[in-house]
């Protein structure tokens, strides 16, 4: 009976497997050894597949991943370019991409809502905050923080605030009314100033008490 050809063991990690044995039984096994070979083989594909792997995390090395970075970058997978060509044009796009600073989010936000807007960077760890000077106008909020959630980078938070401007009114009163004021008059007035109205129509009837400082009587 011939001897069995025991030449098995082609897989570096099947070999490392065999040398982990007892030498003298496994080695001789022609089983045995076909069991180690098989699983070594299974273990040097997924070193190759990881090795390759670190190859496909970039656009100027990646082979059957390209239709992945052209997916993300919104491009049609297109079969009559060549792998070279194909990784170009998603190239020429990321380096053509603006950089995202406060000056370029706060131009977007003012041409998007329509008034003045100041970004300040760094309030906060990872957090930046907008704030709108409103002057009257209806400003688009909704589209302002569609806009900023869309430009932002995704690790920053925002806090956004709006300033409106100082609005004066006038009370107007109609009607039977009757109003009670008290203006306490200091010791020779020069002026007295009224900074609010009270324009009234109708019937009305005012009683007015002014404190007035001791004097020395004359005769």
């Amino acid at each position: 009976m011939s001897k069995p050809d025991l030449d098995i063991i082609h897989s570096p990690e099947a070999a490392a497997f065999l040398r982990m044995v007892t030498a003298g039984f496994y080695d001789r096994s022609c089983t045995g050894l076909w069991l180690y070979e098989v699983i070594g083989r299974e273990w040097d594909e997924m070193a190759a597949w990881s090795s390759d792997l670190k190859q496909e995390i970039f656009v100027q090395t990646c082979t059957w991943s390209i239709g992945i970075w052209e997916w993300v970058y919104g491009f049609e997978p297109d079969e009559r370019l060549t792998l070279q060509e194909r990784r170009q044009r998603i190239l020429a796009k990321i380096i053509g991409t603006r950089p995202i600073n406060p000056e370029v989010v706060r131009r977007g936000i003012e041409l998007i809502a329509g008034v003045k807007a100041d970004v300040t960077d760094f309030t906060a760890p990872y957090s930046f905050d907008v704030t709108l000077h409103s002057d009257g106008k209806v400003v688009p909020y909704e589209k302002v923080f569609k806009y900023i959630s869309e430009i932002k980078p995704a690790h920053l938070s925002v806090r956004t605030a709006a300033v409106h401007q100082a609005v004066e009114t006038t009370l107007f009163c109609g009607g039977y009314m009757s109003a009670h004021i008290r203006l306490p008059i200091p010791e020779q007035p020069d002026e007295l100033v009224f900074e609010t109205e009270v324009h009234t129509t109708g019937r009305a009837a005012f009683f007015t008490r002014l404190p007035v400082p001791e004097a020395a009587e004359t005769g």
